[in-house]
Formats: structure tokens, C-alpha cells, sequence
């Protein structure tokens, strides 16, 4: 009898052994939801952003006066560091050889090297062939 006592016993601690041990290995419940804001204002709330200094009256410079007209054909898409052509690309050309060239050539070159060329050309900023009195360009 008391081998039963004994064994009654030690099942009885075991079982609560192993009754206890999922508990303490899952560490507690998981939160599912956000924590809650302490601070009611949002993010980025005027009040928290730090106040800016005007910059002094002597250092506000204006300007006034009239723009000069933009020119289309001298504005590029494609900067220096990134294969640019030079703005001096057309100095010495007269718009009335350029124009033909550029409106004849096909849109769809056989050679890459000179499909590149062509779009490099023509993304490139520089000042524009120099208009002759015949062109439409030509200034009045």
C-alpha cells in the first residue's frame, strides 16, 4: 500500500509539474492592439515643431523687373553628369542647315550608338543654331 501511496504521490507532483510549465514558458497574453497614445496631440502638431526665426530684414533681397522670354529649343532634359552634350554644340550652325537634318533623321536609327547620339543631341540644353533672316525663328 504505501508503494501505491508512494506512486499516487509522484504522479500527483509530475501532473502538476507539467500542468504548470506551459504556463510559465508562454510568458503571458500578446497585445493585439496599438498601445494607447499618451499624448493627445498628433504628430507633427504645430505646438511641438520648434518656432523658426525670421531671417533679418537686411537679408530679404527683391528684385523686379522683366523676364526675358523663355527659348524652348535651349532647354534640355539631360544634365553634364549624365552624358550631356556641351552647350556650344551648335555655335557656328545656322538653323536653316540643322533643321533639315534633325526633322530627316529616322526616328527609328539601325545603329544603337547613333540612336544615343541622336537622343543625347536632342536632350541636351545649349543655345540653339543661330536663326537667319529667311527662318521663321529669326528674330524681328
Amino acid at each position: 500500500m504505501t508503494a501505491c501511496r508512494a506512486s499516487a504521490f509522484a504522479f500527483a507532483v509530475v501532473g502538476l509539474a507539467l500542468a504548470g510549465a506551459p504556463a510559465f514558458a508562454q510568458g503571458g497574453p500578446i497585445r493585439l492592439t496599438p498601445p494607447a497614445i499618451l499624448d493627445p496631440a498628433p504628430f507633427g502638431a504645430p505646438e511641438s515643431r520648434p518656432a523658426i526665426d525670421p531671417p533679418a530684414s537686411d537679408a530679404i533681397v527683391r528684385e523686379e523687373g522683366v523676364l526675358a522670354p523663355l527659348d524652348f529649343d535651349a532647354v534640355g532634359a539631360l544634365e553634364a553628369s549624365h552624358g550631356a552634350l556641351p552647350e556650344t554644340l551648335w555655335a557656328g550652325s545656322a538653323r536653316t542647315e540643322i533643321d533639315p537634318l534633325l526633322r530627316d533623321a529616322p526616328a527609328a536609327q539601325a545603329s544603337p550608338a547613333l540612336r544615343d547620339l541622336l537622343v543625347r543631341t536632342l536632350a541636351s540644353a545649349g543655345k540653339p543654331p543661330a536663326a537667319t533672316e529667311g527662318d521663321d525663328k529669326a528674330p524681328p
